[in-house]
């Protein structure tokens, strides 16, 4: 069995999230703060769990899934959960949302 090392500075970071409505698409920005990665987790308004959406490495992650009843007004929440060597570390993101027209 192996331990991760976690260095000082990462044990309570915390990564922030901007999202935006492009066509096609909602774009999310990540500031790391520290970790080498994150679990983008997304949740419809309403529910109480999130879901993994992706992990990744990028600062920008396009969210193309289509909206569950066209035509229908639609709010999604986002969170992002630190990572470093594949362990979650630190503090989720703040909860970020967005409306997605009918």
């Amino acid at each position: 069995m192996s331990t991760v090392h976690i260095p000082a500075h990462v044990v309570h970071c915390q990564p922030r999230l901007t999202v935006s409505l492009r066509p096609g698409c909602i774009r999310l920005g990540c500031w790391f703060n520290g970790a080498q990665a994150i679990r983008l987790q997304m949740r419809y308004k309403g529910e109480s769990w999130f879901t993994l959406l992706d992990s990744c490495e990028s600062p920008t992650i396009e969210d193309r899934t289509p909206v569950q009843v066209p035509g229908v007004e639609e709010t999604r929440e986002y969170r992002a959960i630190p990572l470093w060597q594949g362990e979650e570390v630190g503090q989720p993101s703040e909860v970020v949302s967005v409306t997605l027209p009918g």
